[in-house]
């Protein structure tokens, strides 16, 4: 192997710095190699970062602004990579290199390179979430159901509140290192990129206890610090001797306790109107209200389940993704 990225979704090198001693893997590689700090992109969001990374270019050149955004011609886009952006597997691919891309936030739906591609969040449920599509099957049957995602996004609206949440993104992480671990051994790529999602969605909710002393998640999201200088270390000896090793963030991650709406600030101030005739509305509400009943009365498992058997379409309509698509909507419209 030439190269390998390791990306760790919403690392903070601040937290690096402050917990470096409990990080045997990431000290090593910061005593053998280079380390510093970049500056991620505007908006700070892993779409576009992860793609602004891979093709060296800011939004507006790639053309992608987040998950989802509004494009000029007023209409809902999703945040999706294209071959055409310039990654480096592109590049790489089209050079003659075997490359192995691996759940890379954005990569929905995956394209043919030469060599592999497996999609990362956020993927629809039932679609086509790998090239060549015979790594699904394989997958499935390695780690005995794949999973891109946790199909749960909230502690606080879900039946066993923090302790299933964080279980289910536990699994999430194992499976994704085994999986990283057998598409190496599979495919043997001479460039592989690849990102970790577990701690993202654990710095997402419990960055809020980080202080409080008193509260049992206070350690948490050092915990899991912890636990990616470890996958570290085992995905690092998947490389050879003279395979160049980069381990990457695409942005960070600090307690937030304040959000700013500037379309309802602009309202309030006079300065924004709706067109005449449209009231202000949340799209969508009977699928709002099925979703917090489900997950306030049924099992993380046996959610994944019906997530998994029900037809795609269905599905997306009861997901935090297809809410914030209905609302942006709702603003075009308005």
């Amino acid at each position: 192997m030439k190269l390998m990225v390791i990306g760790l979704d919403s690392a903070s090198p601040q937290f690096i710095d402050q917990w470096i001693e409990s990080l045997p893997n990431l000290r090593i590689l910061r005593h053998e190699g280079v380390h510093g700090v970049l500056e991620s992109i505007v908006p700070p969001s892993s779409v576009p970062a992860w793609q602004c990374f891979a093709s060296g270019k800011n939004p507006a050149k790639i053309g992608l602004w987040g998950f989802l955004s509004i494009g000029p011609d007023r209409k809902v886009r999703e945040g999706t990579t294209t071959p055409d952006m310039g990654c480096i597997w592109d590049l790489c691919s089209k050079s003659g290199l075997s490359v192995g891309v691996f759940n890379v936030p954005g990569t929905y739906p995956p394209y043919p390179v030469n060599g592999f591609m497996v999609s990362g969040f956020p993927t629809p449920p039932g679609k086509v979430w790998a090239y060549p599509e015979t790594i699904m099957k394989r997958l499935d049957a390695a780690l005995d159901g794949y999973d891109i995602d946790v199909p749960l996004t909230k502690p606080s609206e879900m039946r066993g509140g923090e302790e299933a949440y964080l279980a289910q993104v536990q699994s999430l992480h194992k499976k994704s290192v085994e999986a990283a671990k057998l598409l190496v051994s599979w495919f043997n790529p001479q460039v592989f990129v690849m990102t970790l999602q577990g701690l993202d969605l654990v710095q997402h909710d419990f960055s809020r206890y980080m202080d409080k002393p008193d509260s049992q998640y206070s350690n948490v999201v050092k915990d899991w610090y912890i636990k990616l200088d470890a996958a570290v270390g085992e995905l690092r000896s998947l490389a050879g001797p003279d395979t160049h090793l980069l381990v990457v963030s695409d942005h960070g991650s600090i307690p937030i306790s304040t959000s700013f709406h500037a379309n309802e600030f602009l309202q309030k101030q006079g300065l924004l109107r709706l067109k005449p005739g449209i009231e202000k509305k949340e799209g969508g509400e009977f699928y709002s209200r099925v979703r917090k009943l489900v997950l306030k009365n049924l099992s993380a498992n046996t959610i994944r389940t019906i997530y998994r058997l029900t037809p795609d379409r269905i599905a997306h309509k009861f997901t935090a993704s297809a809410y914030f698509e209905r609302l942006l909507a709702g603003l075009v419209e308005s």
